[in-house]
């Protein structure tokens, strides 16, 4: 249902964000990451998107891709998991 909203709206950033966390636990990494992306277009969303690719990545055993966005996340200083980021950085040994 979410995959025929967006269809319609494909401006929703907000129900990209939640069908990306769908996907990410249903194991379809390819379209998590399409529409986290997606939802990193709305400066609402953005922070969210970026933490649970980040998560994603993990799950999925992308380590260098992970500790990337770990990075950025950490970067940004203000982001509301700067410091989650950091300790998953340091677990990661990065």
């Amino acid at each position: 249902l979410l995959n025929e909203y967006l269809e319609l709206r494909p401006e929703d950033h907000r129900v990209a964000l939640y069908l990306a966390i769908a996907q990410l636990e249903l194991n379809q990494m390819d379209q998590a990451e399409h529409n986290f992306q997606r939802a990193q277009k709305d400066p609402d969303f953005k922070q969210q998107a970026e933490w649970y690719q980040a998560l994603s990545y993990l799950k999925f055993k992308q380590q260098g891709r992970a500790k990337l966005m770990l990075e950025h996340i950490v970067s940004q200083g203000q982001h509301f998991r700067a410091k989650k980021a950091n300790d998953l950085l340091n677990q990661l040994g990065g």
